[in-house]
């Protein structure tokens, strides 16, 4: 009979005899038991087989979710941007107005009129309340 050897508790190895004789046990089960316990396998069974169908799921619901995202983000700026466009048409259209007048004021400026850098040319483009306004801020302007 040849020695097996394991370590013992401070490293080194020690001598060990082979086992004269094996002892089996058997626990049986009864009718019963064996019932209770292939309903649980059943049972465990259909919790793993959900468990990876939801993971599947999940695996290709998460890049589709974002992809779709994705396509509605692009669409929604497709739309505001159709619908932003006669707003950026209109707010061009202001602004070019304001810098061809923002020239004639200072054409008329230049050719001698001293208030026309507040109130415009001919002494109040825009009516007598931006008149009034700029009489205000020249007012602020000279006395502060």
């Amino acid at each position: 009979m040849e020695k097996v050897s394991r370590r013992n508790g401070n490293g080194s190895r020690m001598p060990r005899a082979a086992p004269d004789s094996v002892l089996t046990h058997r626990i049986e089960l009864g009718t019963w038991e064996r019932d209770a316990l292939a309903a649980q396998i059943k049972t465990d069974d259909t919790e793993d087989a959900i468990r990876l169908g939801l993971e599947i799921v999940q695996a290709v619901a998460m890049p589709a979710a974002l992809v779709l995202t994705g396509y509605a983000v692009y669409q929604g700026m497709t739309a505001f941007s159709s619908l932003t466009d006669p707003l950026k048409d209109k707010a061009e259209e202001i602004a070019a107005s304001r810098a061809g007048q923002a020239a004639a004021n200072a054409a008329a400026a230049a050719g001698g009129d001293p208030m026309a850098a507040f109130f415009g040319p001919g002494g109040g483009v825009g009516g007598p309340a931006r008149a009034a306004y700029g009489a205000g801020m020249l007012w602020r302007w000279m006395f502060s």
